[in-house]
């Protein structure tokens, strides 16, 4: 649909209008004019001089972006598990805690931190060797860890909250692993505990278990069981096996459904049994 930008800009004021009906057809043609609206609604809402007009904008942006995100993680979620993508969907998600998330700009700081692990790589380097610089980067140097002080904070299981602060929580911080694992060509599975969640190298002899809530300790099969065990987790196999895109998503949802459960936000709790439903994990 063709429109210029002025006659954009003329649709956005008329939604203040005193006429509910013309307020009412402005909406309607906005929403129709979808993502070519949108950074016009944005403009209006920050900059309009008519405060009347920055809340409608305001309230009609937001809707239009709640309906664009369900129905892209409505579209991600019927993926088969083989193309479900960890990154693409932990940065939708990351959209219901900040709509209008500049998503690039967190995916090109994901490319600088694997950069810098890379720039330690070595012709025939060991694979512990490699993950040992992987660890040294996020754990050392950038100060990624656990956010023991506030595990009920719901900013821990959002991407772009871990990137910003560098604390989170357990599965976001393997998630981390994953992504950069991915860009650097490193093996990695993700491994829902009980409780817990960590990362674990499946061609490293034997098998080598990393926890990135614990600054990326290392960890042997006996030391994961040990831990359960002392955990009040009697030991099942199941346990220990690699979990697929859909559960590690699925575990976030319910920590951030647990979260906003106990702060009383129903609104924010309701969509995200939504999303959780959609996904079906």
């Amino acid at each position: 649909m063709s429109i210029s930008n002025s006659s954009l800009f003329a649709l956005i004021k008329l939604l203040a209008d005193d006429q509910p009906p013309i307020a009412d057809a402005a909406r309607a043609k906005l929403i129709q004019l979808g993502e070519r609206a949108i950074p016009f609604l944005e403009q209006a809402r920050r900059a309009d001089a008519e405060q009347a007009v920055r809340f409608e904008a305001g309230q009609l942006l937001n809707q239009m972006r709640v309906e664009r995100l369900n129905r892209l993680w409505e579209r991600n979620a019927a993926l088969s598990d083989d193309h479900l993508d960890l990154e693409h969907s932990v940065f939708l998600l990351a959209q219901i805690d900040h709509p209008g998330l500049d998503i690039e700009a967190y995916r090109s700081r994901l490319d600088r931190l694997a950069d810098r692990v890379r720039v330690g790589f070595k012709p025939r380097q060991t694979l512990l060797r490699r993950f040992r610089l992987l660890n040294q980067v996020l754990f050392a140097s950038e100060g990624f860890r656990g956010n023991w002080a506030d595990t009920g904070d719901p900013k821990n299981l959002y991407m772009h909250h871990l990137l910003d602060r560098r604390i989170g929580a357990p599965v976001t911080l393997s998630a981390l692993m994953l992504l950069l694992a991915r860009r650097l060509d490193l093996p990695l599975d993700g491994i829902a505990l009980p409780g817990h969640f960590m990362v674990r190298a499946p061609e490293i002899t034997p098998e080598l278990y990393i926890d990135p809530f614990h600054n990326g300790r290392f960890l042997s099969r006996g030391e994961c069981i040990q831990s359960l065990v002392e955990s009040g987790f009697p030991y099942q196999p199941e346990f220990l096996r690699p979990v697929r895109v859909r559960e590690i998503l699925g575990r976030m949802l319910r920590n951030l459904i647990l979260i906003h459960a106990e702060r009383q936000e129903a609104g924010v709790e309701e969509r995200l049994e939504f999303f959780l439903d959609i996904l079906g994990s």
